[in-house]
């Protein structure tokens, strides 16, 4: 269910939870393709690897080291920057 609008004049972060299954995913794909805007996301490294890297990045990714310390915050406004 989406409750309000986007403005799509100025970059947001969107916060979806609790990440309850790998379906999670697939509905996050579903809902950005219904609001028509381009989204970007965050996800465990892992997915970034081959084979399947190349496709999550095409999608919009970027990958996060959740086993060390990385200055998240930092790197997710460098990600609004490049935009």
């Amino acid at each position: 269910e989406f409750d309000g609008q986007l403005d799509n004049t100025k970059p947001c972060v969107i916060i979806v939870g609790p990440h309850t299954s790998n379906w999670d995913f697939i509905i996050g794909i579903i809902a950005r393709s219904a609001l028509g805007t381009k989204i970007h996301f965050l996800g465990k490294h892992q997915l970034f690897i081959p084979p399947w890297g190349w496709l999550f990045r095409a999608m919009g990714g970027s990958p996060v080291d959740r086993r060390k310390y990385n200055n998240l915050v930092d790197g997710v406004v460098l990600l609004f920057q490049q935009d």
